[in-house]
């Protein structure tokens, strides 16, 4: 059976489910305006990444985050040293990394898909702090668009809510 993800179930869901969360942060004492993201996009396949972008960057503007920064790198296989390099020098609660891969005809698109995603889940893990992994892996570029039309307000929602995990659990333990 297929997930369906919270814009496939309508606007209505999303924003209940972004007002919850909303209210789980301000349980520890955490507010949206407080909080300081990363947005960073790849220059491959811009027209599809920045679209992701100015819409992710524009829905944390709309829930009332204020410290938003972003940054561009220039494929996939950067996002990890770039996520790493900027946690280690700056302070930010949570990062969103976006890109677009579309497969070709040789090996290089799992390469690229596999090792993205595995230097993303790893400096998540050495930092300590929420890293939303976005690379679009697709088949090709109607499929990419497809997913860009939802991904940005997916990317919030799951940031949102793992930012309220993490500080539950600080309150917790």
């Amino acid at each position: 059976m297929r997930r369906h993800t919270l814009m496939e179930l309508g606007e209505d869901n999303y924003n209940e489910f972004i007002t919850d969360i909303k209210k789980r942060l301000e349980k520890t004492s955490q507010s949206l305006s407080e909080l300081e993201i990363l947005v960073v996009g790849t220059r491959y396949n811009e027209d599809i990444v920045g679209s992701i972008c100015i819409k992710i960057k524009d829905e944390l503007k709309r829930l009332g985050v204020k410290k938003i920064n972003s940054h561009t790198v220039p494929g996939a296989l950067e996002l990890p040293f770039f996520l790493n390099q900027y946690g280690i020098r700056k302070s930010v609660d949570g990062m969103i990394a976006v890109g677009c891969v579309l497969r070709g005809e040789t090996y290089h698109f799992e390469i690229v898909a596999n090792e993205s995603a595995r230097g993303i889940g790893s400096v998540q893990l050495q930092l300590g702090i929420p890293i939303i992994n976005s690379v679009l892996t697709c088949e090709n570029p109607k499929q990419a668009l497809e997913r860009a039309a939802y991904r940005p307000y997916e990317c919030v929602a799951a940031l949102l809510e793992m930012l309220a995990i993490s500080a539950e659990i600080s309150i917790t333990t």
